[in-house]
């Protein structure tokens, strides 16, 4: 895998490494599959799912996930403290409530 990640060409790698060409192919598949596997355990986490347009950066429609840990009173006070609800969104504490 390291080989390849340095962007070693297939055939090189197959040259210097005893394997079969199907061997490096199941490899990298193999790879491949725990890369999906660890997005989308990392995908769990996030709050929002958000669609995007490639060349325009258009955002269509979010979804926001619901935090049952959240303790609504403290949200509030904290959203509420003074100045926070004029701020942009990026410097607020709690913009997604």
């Amino acid at each position: 895998m390291k080989v390849l990640l340095n962007s070693m060409p297939i055939n090189r790698l197959i040259g210097i490494f005893p394997i079969r060409p199907q061997r490096a192919y199941d490899i990298i598949d193999r790879a491949y599959q725990a890369c999906l596997g660890i997005a989308a355990e990392r995908e769990t986490l996030l709050r929002a799912v958000v669609s995007m347009e490639l060349l325009s950066g258009h955002s269509f429609l979010g979804h926001l996930k619901y935090d049952a840990r959240s303790d609504v009173t403290q949200v509030n006070e904290i959203a509420m403290l003074p100045g926070d609800p004029l701020m942009p969104d990026i410097w607020r504490r709690f913009p997604n409530y």
